[in-house]
């Protein structure tokens, strides 16, 4: 969510080509053991770029900028664990901003003084609205992401830098028109194709299994007879709504925070917007209590207070589920009755019972942030070990399960058997018919159908026959929403060709995204070179103590 937000608000276009050269570069280099070697200049340096180094100092500073900045997008402070989530993104990006500043030095690349002060005096968001220079928010600017003037003006002329770099080296990038209408005819392309499906559960067998082979079924498959791990978990929930009610929002911070967002709201009143002001300063007063109240909670159980204390201390509700299995499913068997029955379609419950299953016994969680604001704290009350049941326990879910194995079979050789026939020449309706199946025609793109229809389509199935030939067969498997494995079988009729003419706006957008993925690549391709002529080296030791101690 973090790293999306800075994608989402990043205004530098190369900046965000880095991004996806950073998705590449961090799982190789941040925990790559052939790469992080180390540097040998001492604990406060984190990495090097042809020995000039990357110390903690220089780390704080971004760091600090960029949890600034989120903290304007949420509107609320981000919590330790989440500030945790944007290191690798910190590192990386310094990383990379070393390479090309060496690279743009071996170029012989400067940016003026007086470039910097035209991209300042340039930029909208120091404007006034006869579109002059505006100090005043240009000094709210500095004062509200924390940084000085220097530092801002010098990140800026690196930007810049960085900036002319990427334009010089990529600037006249282009996707060869010739190349541009056969990739974008090969991805419009639509096929005509008869298709019918074999649904498992459908079919009827010619007998039932017999006792013994219902056994036999049992004895090869031990796994799926197992009672699974249960647990009893009680959690507390800190919710905005919570934090809500025991706020109050003045009449005086409303008109305050009227005034500071004049720009966004000139063209209406006070009264017009009172209510959007007060659902947002409290929405942001909620977030920021909700964290200071985890921290104290957090200290609390640290210093050894129970659950239910720190419920009674603040307030709160101890929700309490009881032998709840990890996939949110209670022990058939236990006798007794849940106090809350949680559903893992509730990503709240869902996150709560998974992070219950990562602890021990009698321990409990740390107060974990699951998303819009809210945060949870579980504990492990009891466990009920896993243990294989026996054949008496298990004999009629033996029996439907093999059952289901054996229709799955039935399907398989149904839609085998009509892929053999129709590629060696039969009529795919004929066929599908004979077998009891009725043929549907489907218009269909790489992306699916192109009308509503009621089969689905798996995107394997459609990948298939996109590499089959017109009057070819194909048949593929897929689960349905039973988990049991049904099957689909298609053949194609027709290839339809893809109409260039009126279709110019399109391939236009098409083309643009095709030099967009050609820039990024070969950008991608350039940092990774440049790895080599100035080397990064990582304290591996140094990042793993930030990790454990962010202080």
């Amino acid at each position: 969510m973090l790293i999306e937000s800075i994608r989402k608000h990043s205004e530098s276009w190369w900046f965000r080509a880095f991004l996806f050269i950073l998705a590449i570069t961090f799982g190789v280099l941040w925990y790559g053991q052939d790469v992080l070697t180390g540097t040998r200049g001492g604990v406060s340096n984190l990495a090097s770029v042809g020995g000039t180094k990357i110390n903690v100092h220089q780390f704080a500073q971004v760091l600090s900028q960029e949890l600034s900045h989120l903290q304007q997008i949420t509107k609320g402070a981000v919590p330790p664990e989440q500030q945790k989530k944007i290191y690798p993104y910190v590192l990386e990006n310094l990383v990379t901003n070393l390479l090309l500043q060496r690279e743009a030095s071996r170029m012989g690349l400067v940016v003026t003084d007086d470039k910097v002060r035209h991209a300042i005096m340039q930029d909208q968001n120091f404007k006034k609205a006869d579109d002059s220079f505006d100090r005043e928010k240009f000094n709210a600017f500095l004062q509200n992401s924390g940084m000085q003037e220097k530092t801002f003006i010098e990140t800026l002329r690196q930007d810049l830098l960085m900036r002319d770099l990427v334009q010089t080296l990529f600037g006249s990038v282009t996707a060869p028109q010739s190349l541009t209408l056969r990739l974008y005819s090969y991805e419009n392309q639509r096929r005509l194709l008869n298709v019918a499906s074999i649904e498992s559960a459908h079919l009827t067998l010619d007998k039932e299994p017999s006792e013994a082979e219902i056994l036999d079924y049992f004895k090869k498959n031990p796994a799926k007879f197992v009672a699974q791990e249960y647990r009893d978990v009680s959690a507390i929930l800190l919710t905005p709504a919570l934090m809500k009610q025991k706020i109050d929002i003045t009449e005086d911070q409303l008109r305050q925070a009227y005034r500071m967002r004049g720009d966004e709201f000139k063209d209406k009143t006070f009264d017009q917007v009172k209510n959007d002001l007060k659902a947002d300063l409290e929405k942001q007063a909620a977030g920021e209590s909700l964290f200071e109240l985890s921290n104290k909670i957090d200290d609390a159980m640290a210093g050894g207070a129970t659950l239910e204390e720190v419920a009674k201390t603040y307030g709160l509700q101890v929700k309490t589920f009881s032998r709840i299995g990890k996939d949110g499913v209670y022990d058939p068997g236990n006798g007794s009755k849940e106090l809350d029955v949680p559903s893992l379609d509730n990503p709240l419950e869902a996150r709560i019972i998974n992070e219950a299953f990562h602890e021990k016994e009698g321990d409990s969680t740390k107060v974990i942030e699951a998303g819009e604001g809210t945060f949870f704290l579980a504990r492990v009350d009891k466990i009920y070990p896993a243990h294989p049941l026996t054949f008496e326990e298990s004999r009629e879910k033996a029996k439907n399960l093999l059952i289901q194995d054996l229709k799955s079979e039935k399907a398989k050789e149904i839609a085998l058997d009509i892929e053999n026939q129709v590629n060696r020449g039969g009529l795919f309706a004929m066929v599908a018919q004979q077998k009891g199946l009725r043929a549907s025609q489907i218009r269909v793109s790489r992306k699916g159908a192109l009308a509503p229809i009621a089969l689905y389509l798996p995107d394997n199935f459609i990948e298939a026959l996109y590499h089959a030939r017109v009057g070819g067969a194909k048949a593929v498997s897929y689960l349905n929403d039973q988990n049991q494995r049904d099957f689909i079988v298609g053949n194609v009729v027709r290839i339809e060709p893809v109409e260039i003419r009126g279709t110019e706006d399109r391939v236009k957008a098409f083309k643009e995204q095709l030099q967009r993925e050609l820039f990024n690549d070969l950008l991608a391709e350039y940092v990774t070179s440049l790895r080599r002529i100035f080397p990064v080296e990582y304290n591996n030791k140094a990042i793993q103590r930030l990790l454990r101690d962010p202080s």
